[in-house]
């Protein structure tokens, strides 16, 4: 018996060990940049060459500011990684018109098959109501013409999510924080499921449902019951992860790293310190590859 349990353990260490270097502790993760700092190509592709040690998968959340999404297309490809490429939307039409045409340009230039999954239009445009969704509808009939193949999908709130806005699209994405919601942590995760299934019901079923968005921070302001801290943070994260993966469901981490530019709690949301660009210490890679 002891031989066996033995064996149990040294499997699931054996395991742990080789999913890290496998570099898919994450299905993916979300990569922000300094809009008003923007960062290099040479940082980028630094950047998903660390995170490329965790996860093979990095979804951007524009494409004209900073050439953020032709740098984010070269360096994935470069170093054999997947990509999420993301449509800003706001108020200003202009906005999409200007992304649109970026877009128009990558299919052009850049074989996006390689190794995009997805195109997203547009990043909580009815949660902020940047945008009505018969407007926002049309965005994304204009984005699957031109796709080629590629998918196509938006991102939002789960509550904003209808099954008019689901049906054209390849697959739906959702954001859910607890944190934001005021959740303690003891509960945050089973809420977290609680929605998520509630939008695989709203619509039939008969898509699949991805999470674009999910995190805790480390530090800042607490939010009802919601705690940030290091030890909340460390702990959903597992716990999501675990939930997740047992339960067959792509998400993505908000964020890859901490975002000092951002106001207060936001900056906080990150797996990798800013400075450091190291695992925060809080984390344990081991434990977050175990169940």
């Amino acid at each position: 018996m002891f031989e066996f349990v033995l064996q149990l353990v040294i499997a699931t260490l054996l395991c742990s060990i080789a999913s890290a270097q496998r570099g898919n502790t994450f299905y993916g993760v979300d990569y922000g940049i300094n809009i008003y700092g923007c960062p290099s190509y040479e940082t980028m592709r630094n950047d998903f060459s660390i995170l490329k040690r965790y996860t093979n998968r990095v979804r951007m959340f524009g494409l004209g500011l900073c050439n953020q999404g032709e740098f984010a297309v070269r360096a994935t490809q470069e170093l054999g990684m997947r990509l999420y490429l993301t449509l800003w939307v706001d108020q200003n039409q202009g906005t999409f018109e200007s992304e649109f045409r970026v877009l128009q340009s990558l299919l052009r230039r850049y074989n996006l098959h390689q190794n995009v999954d997805g195109i997203i239009v547009g990043s909580e445009v009815l949660y902020r109501g940047d945008a009505p969704l018969w407007l926002l509808l049309q965005y994304i009939d204009r984005v699957k013409e031109i796709a080629d193949g590629v998918p196509v999908t938006t991102a939002d709130t789960f509550n904003m999510i209808s099954p008019e806005l689901a049906a054209p699209l390849d697959f739906v994405m959702i954001n859910i924080f607890s944190y934001w919601e005021g959740v303690h942590i003891d509960q945050a995760v089973d809420k977290f499921m609680q929605h998520y299934y509630e939008t695989v019901n709203l619509i039939g079923g008969n898509k699949v449902v991805k999470v674009s968005e999910t995190g805790w921070p480390s530090d800042g302001q607490n939010f009802g019951a919601a705690v940030a801290s290091p030890e909340n943070q460390s702990r959903y994260l597992r716990e999501i992860l675990c939930r997740t993966r047992r339960e067959g469901i792509d998400l993505l981490w908000f964020s890859a790293i901490d975002e000092p530019y951002k106001r207060d709690v936001e900056g906080f949301f990150g797996v990798l310190d800013w400075a450091t660009r190291s695992l925060k210490p809080n984390h344990n890679l081991q434990k977050m590859n175990t169940c």
